[in-house]
């Protein structure tokens, strides 16, 4: 879905010497660290299909990795679109369950996916978490309960996403890299569209939501969460039936195929023994780095989950009638997000465009303010709040990209689930200072400006363009 529509000389260059040679010895990542990553015993004396230049079967991965990316989005959004049923002492505390649960469990999968070498396993066993608290969460007898069920499938959707990016980084070719984890990215607009469609046609009117605790079909807001647990369940079944058989762990690696490679395999094999040691633990270097990063990511999580999550109740307050088809426009801006990032991170650099992106989420979410207090009537609005969210995707397909290049193979995740938990920590903070500035949406969307360009800046001036570099 969405293969990139910009098909430049090197997407399908097929011939050139890198790609060869990593396809001779089974290689389908980039840097010695990803060598069997994926199985390639049965593809032995045949040749490989190719999408864009991309073995099929990294492609069949990447989708794994995309349905679970595209499961998370909705287990996050959905909410968004029942805020306005809930009374509103319960709005900020029950919106900050999922983003505190997936501080929690970015922070213990990164390390332990590191420190067992299995990304597969640690992102099929999170997907099962995430699934079964959302199911939880739509049969909730009480607004508490409501809060500690969508804390514990935000530990499964969070301890998924450090493995998640990790692998989808392993397995790509260097030359088509950024592409691919845009690729795995793009499904976060797939699941957010989901969400929005899904909220338009089963909530209908946010004007008469009112979210109570009866168990009766008259509760639409439990009929939807129920639907809204189909896609992580989908994920997992298909993580288990594709992911687990094409990508082998890393705590497993044995190189099998030395009997063919007589010349290669000296190369990688002490690298590959080194790493499989069960006694190596992740250690976190880069220190300097994943501060930059963190800043960044601390940014673009308060000001987009900030504005997604409560995307409804500040249109809501500016006056707009149908509330879901807006939100549901608001989602569709993913797609020329997704576009642009296509387009644009394996040619002009993941830093440009992240701090491209950055600067016009910043523009729009101000020109939004100004909308909202000057400009008459609501086009302006609705237009700034979709530029908003289709720059703001530019930038994490982006942050995705940078961020997992810029770490060695053997604490990438441990990294990725650091960056993943402080930015669920800005996103619980946003929850609270926009539930304190849902009256006036012009200051909250001020504030949401200033932290993205806290982050822009700090893109600017702290990080280094990880294009074509060499996974260490």
């Amino acid at each position: 879905f969405l293969l990139p529509l910009r098909v430049s000389r090197s997407w399908i260059a097929m011939d050139s010497p890198t790609t060869l040679a990593q396809e001779e010895n089974g290689v389908l990542g980039s840097g010695a660290e990803n060598l069997p990553l994926l199985c390639t015993s049965d593809n032995k004396g045949k040749q490989r299909k190719l999408i864009f230049g991309v073995d099929k079967s990294v492609v069949l991965t990447l989708t794994c990795l995309g349905a679970g990316n595209a499961a998370e989005a909705v287990e996050v959004l959905s909410l968004g679109y029942i805020l306005l049923g809930l009374k509103k002492k319960y709005q900020s505390l029950i919106s900050s369950g999922v983003y505190a649960g997936m501080l929690v469990g970015g922070l213990v999968s990164g390390y332990v996916s590191d420190l067992i070498r299995n990304r597969s396993e640690a992102f099929l066993r999170a997907l099962y978490l995430a699934t079964g608290g959302a199911l939880c969460a739509s049969l909730s007898p009480g607004p508490i309960a409501l809060f500690i069920f969508r804390a514990l499938a935000g530990i499964g959707v969070g301890a998924a996403t450090p493995p998640l990016f990790a692998l989808a980084a392993e397995v790509s070719p260097i030359e088509r890299r950024g592409g691919c984890i845009t690729y795995v990215a793009s499904f976060w607009m797939i699941g957010s569209i989901f969400a929005a469609g899904l909220a338009k046609i089963i909530l209908r009117s946010a004007n008469s939501l009112d979210v109570s605790w009866n168990y009766t079909l008259d509760e639409r807001w439990r009929i939807y969460a129920l639907i809204c647990v189909l896609p992580a369940l989908f994920s997992a079944l298909a993580a288990r039936r594709f992911l687990l058989s094409t990508v082998e762990p890393l705590s497993r690696i044995e190189y099998d195929l030395c009997e063919d490679r007589q010349g290669e395999e000296n190369i990688f094999e002490a690298n590959s023994i080194q790493r499989a040691n069960p006694t190596i633990r992740p250690r976190l270097r880069h220190r300097k780095r994943l501060l930059i990063l963190s800043i960044t990511f601390w940014g673009l999580n308060f000001g987009y989950y900030g504005l997604s999550t409560w995307i409804s109740v500040v249109l809501d307050k500016v006056g707009v009638k149908d509330v879901y088809g807006v939100a549901l426009m608001y989602a569709a801006a993913n797609i020329p997000g997704n576009i642009a990032a296509f387009a644009l991170v394996d040619s002009i650099g993941r830093k440009p465009l992240l701090v491209g992106s950055m600067a016009l989420a910043t523009l729009a979410a101000l020109s939004l303010a100004y909308a909202i207090y000057y400009v008459p009537g609501l086009t302006l609005t609705i237009i700034t709040a979709m530029i908003f969210n289709a720059a703001a995707t530019s930038g994490w397909a982006s942050l995705d990209s940078i961020s997992a290049e810029s770490f060695p193979a053997e604490d990438r995740a441990t990294a990725l689930g650091i960056l993943t938990a402080v930015g669920r920590i800005a996103s619980v903070i946003a929850q609270f200072v926009n539930g304190a500035l849902q009256s006036n949406p012009p200051l909250l969307l001020s504030v949401t400006a200033a932290f993205m360009f806290c982050g822009c800046c700090a893109t600017l001036f702290g990080l280094r363009e990880s294009k074509l570099t060499q996974l260490e």
